[in-house]
C-alpha cells in the first residue's frame, strides 16, 4: 500500500501513514497531540507541474494555449525565447504601470509555410513589355509576321 501524508489541524505536525487503503486516505486520522490530522496531497507530485496561462501574442497576432504551441510558433519564425528558464520570460512586475499579460483574443496561429501558400501571387503587369521568353511583345509580333510572310512566300 502507498504512503500518505497527514497534517494535524491543531499542531501542524506532518506524519506519514503507510497502512492506509486508497479509499480511506481522505478520512481524518488521530494525531499524537489529540487533534485530527487531514490528508495532505503530496507536494512531490506537483513539483514538476508548470502551469501555463493562455495569452495573446501580439507579434504573431494569435493566441497561445500551451508551451508546446509557443515553442512551435517561435521555431517557425526562427526565434528563441529569452529569459529565465524556470519562471519563463513572461514574468512581469505587477506594480509597473500597465504591465500585465494580454488576455487571449480568439485568434489562431497560422504557420509561416501556410501563410506563404495563401498569399496572393502578384499579377503580371499588363504594361510589362517583356514576356516569359525574355522578348518584348513587339519582337514576338515581328517574328510571327516574318513567319507568316515566309509561309505566304512574300
Amino acid at each position: 500500500m502507498p504512503a500518505y501524508d497527514f497534517i494535524c489541524t491543531s499542531c501542524g505536525k506532518t506524519s506519514t501513514h503507510y497502512q492506509v487503503p486508497y479509499e480511506d486516505r481522505e478520512k481524518p486520522r488521530k494525531c499524537d497531540c489529540g487533534g485530527l490530522a487531514e490528508y495532505q496531497f503530496p507536494l512531490e507530485a506537483v513539483k514538476g507541474i508548470n502551469v501555463f496561462e493562455a495569452f495573446y501574442a501580439e507579434p504573431f497576432d494569435c493566441d497561445v494555449h500551451s508551451r508546446g504551441e509557443w515553442k512551435h510558433i517561435l521555431k517557425d519564425n526562427g526565434l528563441e525565447e529569452a529569459g529565465d528558464k524556470v519562471g519563463g520570460a513572461r514574468n512581469y512586475d505587477e506594480k509597473a504601470n500597465g504591465m500585465r499579460p494580454v488576455d487571449p483574443k480568439g485568434k489562431q496561429y497560422v504557420p509561416k509555410r501556410i501563410r506563404e501558400q495563401r498569399a496572393p501571387q502578384p499579377l503580371a503587369n499588363p504594361h510589362e513589355p517583356y514576356t516569359p521568353s525574355g522578348k518584348t511583345k513587339r519582337q514576338l509580333k515581328r517574328e510571327a509576321f516574318e513567319q507568316a510572310r515566309k509561309q505566304v512566300g512574300v
